[in-house]
């Protein structure tokens, strides 16, 4: 039944869910962007422990008052320290919203080229949720699909993933997320085809896959200790 509520075109009320926890540089920024372009219109947001540390993120990106936007909670989120709030399950902002914005942060901190995906990024797939993905590297829409994973760029306009340069291409993400249409019903049959593949691709190859990976890691680990 969640899954069909989910998946139900006429449950939809708006364009996109994008959740924010903590402040970091690149939620500021690309909040402000959004907030600046007028882009927040029929977006479900939330922006839920902001830090004045911060704030010159923010101001980089727009001239328009922080506090009008941030802090934001939405109805029945969790009042609980962050990393509760992090892995908290609350169905109807999905089943509302046709799209999510997922902002990867931090992940720099081994290599500059590495492509972490995380929670944020696994949840859009768990609720059957066309995705745009991007974080403080290029390229993670691209690394996705390497992984067997579609990522509705026939349909999502992701043109920023190729972009370099972090401002121009939090620019044109939000250029892209503007351009693209809130889906028909038929074009939204064809997206859920796309997250039915995700959803059974992650927990049958993705997942299992990972899996083995570790045991056989741990296996070499246990054999040169021996």
């Amino acid at each position: 039944d969640d899954v069909n509520a989910l998946k139900r075109f006429e449950n939809k009320q708006y364009k996109a869910l994008y959740l924010n926890g903590h402040s970091t540089a690149q939620r500021e920024y690309l909040l402000g962007l959004f907030a600046e372009n007028n882009a927040l219109d029929g977006v479900l947001y939330s922006f839920r422990d902001p830090n004045s540390t911060y704030i010159t993120n923010w101001n980089n990106a727009t001239t328009l008052d922080r506090s009008n936007y941030i802090p934001k909670k939405l109805p029945n989120d969790e009042e609980e320290y962050r990393t509760i709030r992090d892995r908290f399950k609350q169905d109807d902002w999905w089943t509302d919203s046709f799209y999510n914005i997922n902002v990867e942060t931090n992940v720099n901190w081994k290599d500059y080229d590495c492509r972490l995906i995380t929670e944020k990024w696994m949840k859009s797939i768990l609720y059957y949720t066309p995705s745009f993905n991007i974080g403080d590297y290029h390229g993670l829409e691209t690394y996705q699909k390497s992984l067997g994973f579609e990522n509705y760029a026939g349909y999502l306009v992701k043109s920023y993933d190729h972009i370099k340069d972090w401002k121009l291409r939090c620019k044109t993400f939000v250029e892209n997320f503007k351009d693209t249409p809130i889906p028909t019903q038929s074009d939204w049959q064809f997206l859920m085809g796309i997250a039915e593949h995700n959803y059974h691709h992650l927990h049958e190859e993705y997942i299992p896959n990972l899996l083995k990976t570790f045991e056989n890691t741990l296996e070499k680990v246990v054999d040169k200790s021996s």
